[in-house]
């Protein structure tokens, strides 16, 4: 079985280095997200957060199924899902 053929989680465990315990508490702010984003953008000349965001978005839309997508943006707090542009 290839890593793409492994179902999300068990490839996000054992080949991508996710580890739950360090995953970001869940109930945070919009402001709290876009400052996570920021941070992790160190380094860049003024990151425009929400901009980035966005473009991640995009990106799942594109790359994901229906049903993992639905998945993914119920797990955000009600804030970031407005952001995201995606009904769920």
């Amino acid at each position: 079985m290839s890593m793409t053929e492994m179902p999300m989680l068990v490839r996000g465990f054992y080949c991508e280095g996710w580890q739950p315990s360090r995953a970001p508490y869940r109930d945070r702010s919009l402001e709290d997200f876009l400052q996570v984003v920021r941070t992790g953008m160190h380094g860049y000349s003024e990151p425009d957060a929400v901009r980035l965001s966005g473009a991640v978005f995009d990106l799942l839309m594109a790359r994901l199924s229906y049903g993992e997508l639905e998945k993914v943006v119920s797990a955000l707090p009600r804030d970031v899902r407005d952001l995201s542009g995606i009904c769920a």
